[in-house]
């Protein structure tokens, strides 16, 4: 019945989140809200939220920075709307779903995929990148792997999509991987 009295879990996460770092942090890190969801109907203010994030990062000690520094911005939203009747809490988990790798160009895996690339014509150079594979999980339990693009165009967005051409280079590339890595 007195709903300016409530305390909108809703409204204190999304406060927190304006305050938090997003996006491209620096050339190794990246971090991004994702998810959010609360409430149980339109009519009751919501007393509870659940944010969830990703952080990632070639630097340990920029994760570790860039996930306190979210941690923070939401304890700071807390402290600051503690009322003489009311403390809102947060309760945080962190997990690490993977580790960052990094595969040098005098890899045999590198050599091998530029002298097919030189082969097929495709001019294509290796490059640091800051996604999450399966690769990551391989190479943190000693077995090399690197990630190879296929070609995809505007990837994770509405508007991925891949050019047939793609497609059938990458058929190419990889019989031509499997005839070098056989001989080799």
């Amino acid at each position: 019945m007195a709903p300016e009295k409530g305390i909108s879990a809703i409204r204190l996460a999304a406060e927190a989140i304006l305050a938090a770092p997003q996006g491209r942090i620096d050339e190794e890190t990246t971090c991004n809200i994702g998810i959010i969801s609360g409430g149980v109907a339109t009519n009751i203010v919501p007393n509870k939220v659940e944010v969830k994030a990703e952080v990632r990062s070639h630097d340990e000690h920029k994760l570790a920075q860039t996930s306190q520094q979210i941690i923070d911005s939401f304890k700071e939203t807390v402290k600051k709307h503690k009322t003489e009747n009311f403390e809102p809490t947060i309760d945080v988990e962190l997990s690490q779903r993977y580790r960052s790798f990094r595969i040098t160009p005098d890899e045999e895996m590198v050599k091998l995929a530029l002298r097919v690339n030189k082969k097929l014509g495709i001019d294509i150079k290796p490059s640091v990148g800051g996604g999450g594979s399966d690769a990551n999980n391989f190479n943190e339990h000693g077995i090399k792997a690197a990630i190879v693009g296929t070609g995809m165009r505007s990837v994770h967005s509405t508007d991925e999509y891949i050019m047939v051409e793609d497609l059938e280079k990458g058929k190419d590339w990889v019989k031509e991987i499997i005839k070098g890595y056989a001989k080799d």
